[in-house]
Formats: C-alpha cells, structure tokens, sequence
C-alpha cells in the first residue's frame, strides 16, 4: 500500500457551502441517488440510514421495484428487508412502496404498466430503487420518455450510458421498441456496464475516473472487492492552511441540519447546538436506534467523524490499516484569501526540454491550472504508468463529501488526460447532477474551460491520450504565494530549480 499526504492545499476557489445554484436537489444528505429529473431520482438498494436521508433531504416518496423478503449487506452495512425498510420509512414520515415484480418478468410491458401505475399515485419527489440501481433507472426513462414531452427513445441508451448502465441487450432494446414505438441507435463503440458500479454510490465519469460523496466505513470491502485500485479524498484534514489551524469539515448527523458550521458558536456537536439544529423536534428517538436517548445523532463514526467533525486521520488509518487499496489525500481549499495576480509558468516536456508557455489564472489561490493537475496528480498517475501506456486506466475513486468537489477536479482531469474539450466536461457533470455555467457558478465555469479549452496538453493534436510515463518531469510544480508565504519572484525561480532539477532526473532515469 501507499499513502500521500499533501502538506500543501489545493483546489479551487469554492465555497466552504456549495452554490445551491450549481448541484442539483438533493445535495449533500442524497448525493447517492442518481438524478433524472428534480421529480426522480433512482439509487440502489437502501440501508436504514439511507432510507431516513432521503426523507430529510426532501423525498415525498420511495419506490422500490425490487422485493426483499431477507435482509442483506453491502459491503459490511446491514441492509433490512422490504418489510422492515417500511417501517422504517414510516418512522422517517416518507412513503416506501415495494412493488410485487418477479425477477424472472424484469424486462416485460406488464412491469412497466405496474411500475407507471404506481409513479402516478405517488407523491413527488419520487427516489425510486432495485439493486444496484439499474431497473430502477430503466423503467424511470422509459416512464419518461411516454409521459414527458423533453424525453426522447435515444435518452434511454444515453443516459443510461452516462450512469454507467448498459440497455442495449436485444430484449431490452425490444422492450424500448415496443414501449415508445421507436427504435434506438446504438453507439459503435462497444460498451457494458462495470463491475466497479457494484458499489453503486459511485458515478462514472470517464476512463475508470469515478466519483463519489463521503465514504462509510462499512462501505470500503465493497470498493475494494468492486474492483477499485485507489482512493483519492479531496476533503480538508483535521489540521490545515498556512497555520496549521482547525480545519474538521461537518460530518453528516441524522436529524440535523447541514451547514451549521464545524466550529460554530460551542461546536456544531455540542449539546445545545445539536438541540437547536433539529430538522424535526418531534421525532422518537427511536428514529436513530431503538436504545437511543434523543431523537438526533450527536457522533457518525460511520462516516468517520468524531465528536467535533469529519476526521480524515480516521478514514486514512482505517483504509490503509484494513485495505490493500492506494490511499491519497488531496485536500481541496476553499477559502478566498489575497489573490497573487503572477504569471504561472506551465513547462511542459513529452520528450525533452521543449515549450514554455505562459498564462495567468488571476482568480486562483492556490497551486492550479494544468500544473496542479499533473503536480498533485504525479504521484498517484506514476503508479499508473504502465496503465496509460496501455490506454487501460486503473480505477480511481474521487471522493469528496457530496462528489461537487470531486465532479469539479475529476472532469478536468479525465478531460485533460484524455484529449476532451470544455463541452464534454461541462455535458458529463450535468448528466450527473452539476450544473456549472458562467453566471450561477463562474469559478467552476472558469476552471474547466481554462483547463480544456486552452490546448495546455501538448499531446492532444495527437490521436492517442496522453502518455504519461514519457517523462518524470513532463510539468513542474507551480505555486501561489498565498499557500507558500513567499512573493512571486520566489515562486517562478523556484520554477525554474524545479525545472532543470527534473530535466537531469529524466536524463538519468529515463
């Protein structure tokens, strides 16, 4: 195993509370579900605690097209059975449906009919789920594309596709067919859908890049037995920023509000405030286990938080002490402090010493551009050397808390790796519910399209991505003297030290 911890922070200008303008409902508490349209969501199968976020998040109703007499796990998570989650969600004060579908009659006109007869006489929003939420997502499209007039056949195979599920098996394409009326098309290049969606929580977004909110605990067997090879986590460490002040992010509470603020007042997980910050006072206490003493959770160390926050030491011990996958911390900051308005060098070498090019991101605080990709990047890309040199990418899960930090990084990442413009970038994170434009999210906006639009990549006139093992010092660290505490003379000779000291490495190691 291998483990990277920056000292230096990076990111982009975001701030500390996501723009509501640029994620879609349900943010944070329901980052899982996948979104179709604001009026439904699909997932997969529910543990309890899922079943009591979808309510508090704003879900009227849940739909499960599957039947679960047994209970179950995922990764090491009890999952309750169909009856139990019931309750359960009776307890919440959300609707759970279980409709009777056999699973011999999935891909059948007489599911879907049941299935719309049910959608109809819900209320709205609608969190429909199955297993791994496959049928739940196909018969949500299906639904759709009879019922709403934005919603054509193709969206069915497209979006589909962009969640990581595979409808073209003749039966479901007959089923389309027979459905709407109209027959699909097919993209030529082959596709299928990925054992790594087993953990379902995850959203593809290219080339075995996936991305994901706050990890649980309990979920980390199924990552790993999924197929994943490594873990990046973008969230801010216990300590941080030029001073090394506290830095805990909030951790997730059943029955409190989000957005409180870690260090808020007494601390958002003392006694009074947790009192105050009560999504429902009226809830048993019941709600968070049968031998609870109050009607709120006051810890979650599921999600590896302890009684002030989120604490990263806790995720990166238990990952790398009870895992063989690769462990990465990437903090991502967000706070907006004095602007260095210098030019950042970008060196780029593929093969020798060749091209400077420079650029001023003068809206950035931190080690950015194309730079801070490949820089913070280097580490965890070198150890898939020989997976680009292939074309065959090791996965990857990005992970943030709601997956906005990480649908942000890893678009322009897989974007810039693989040759996509700015369009692509922008397309993908909207199939996956975030939404960046130049009004409502101007810094995210700016960010990707600097980074994919300004053929930064040298080898993208080329046919092939890029090769990463080329050269150790295909580009050099560039820093901002906010992070560092140094001017920007500083940093550009520190560039230029940076520069010949790697040139002689690749002379020597390559």
């Amino acid at each position: 195993m291998l483990v990277l911890t920056t000292s230096i922070l990076v990111g982009l200008l975001l701030s500390i509370y996501m723009p509501l303008n640029g994620v879609s409902f349900p943010s944070r508490k329901g980052w899982w579900t996948r979104r179709i349209t604001n009026d439904f969501h699909t997932a997969g199968r529910l543990s309890q605690r899922q079943i009591k976020y979808a309510s508090e998040v704003g879900f009227k109703s849940i739909l499960s097209v599957f039947n679960f007499p047994e209970d179950g796990v995922f990764g090491d998570e009890y999952l309750p059975s169909s009856s139990e989650s019931v309750n359960i969600a009776g307890i919440a004060g959300i609707s759970l449906t279980v409709l009777p579908v056999e699973t011999e009659n999935l891909v059948s006109s007489s599911v879907l009919n049941l299935f719309s007869l049910s959608v109809d006489s819900l209320q709205t929003p609608i969190l429909v789920t199955c297993i791994h939420s496959y049928y739940a997502t196909l018969y949500t499209l299906v639904y759709l594309v009879k019922t709403n007039p934005d919603f054509e056949s193709q969206d069915i195979i497209d979006i589909g596709h962009s969640l990581g599920h595979d409808y073209t098996q003749p039966a479901i394409l007959q089923l389309i067919a027979t459905e709407t009326g109209d027959n699909v098309t097919i993209s030529t290049s082959e596709f299928s859908s990925s054992p790594l969606l087993n953990y379902w929580l995850a959203k593809p977004i290219e080339s075995n890049w996936y991305i994901s909110g706050q990890t649980y605990k309990q979920h980390i067997p199924m990552i790993e037995s999924a197929g994943y090879k490594a873990i990046i986590n973008l969230r801010k460490g216990v300590q941080g920023g030029t001073h090394n002040e506290p830095s805990q992010e909030e951790v997730t509470l059943l029955n409190i509000h989000d957005r409180t603020g870690t260090y808020s007042g007494s601390g958002r997980q003392s006694a009074s405030k947790l009192l105050q910050s009560r999504i429902d006072d009226n809830l048993p206490n019941t709600y968070i286990s049968e031998v609870s003493l109050n009607n709120y959770e006051g810890m979650n160390t599921g999600e590896f938080g302890d009684n002030i926050g989120y604490n990263e030491t806790i995720e990166h011990e238990y990952i790398i002490g009870n895992t063989g996958l690769y462990y990465y911390h990437l903090p991502v900051v967000y706070t907006i402090a004095s602007l260095c308005h210098c030019t950042i060098l970008v060196i780029v070498q593929p093969e020798n010493l060749v091209s400077v090019q420079q650029k001023q991101y003068k809206y950035l605080n931190t080690i950015m551009g194309i730079d801070q990709i490949r820089w913070v990047y280097e580490p965890v890309l070198v150890h898939y050397r020989t997976g680009y040199r292939s074309g065959e990418y090791e996965p990857v899960l990005v992970h943030c808390r709601t997956g906005y930090r990480s649908a942000v990084f890893t678009v322009a990442i897989a974007g810039y790796l693989d040759c996509k413009d700015s369009d692509w970038a922008l397309r993908k994170a909207h199939q996956l519910g975030y939404y960046f434009t130049a009004d409502a999210t101007p810094t995210e906006y700016n960010f990707i399209k600097d980074i994919l639009d300004d053929n930064l990549n040298p080898l993208c006139s080329s046919t092939s991505p890029m090769l990463l093992g080329s050269s150790i010092s295909t580009v050099t660290m560039v820093a901002i003297e906010n992070i560092l505490d140094i001017d920007c003379g500083t940093v550009v000779m520190m560039n230029y030290i940076i520069f010949v000291i790697t040139g002689v490495l690749s002379l020597i190691l390559f």
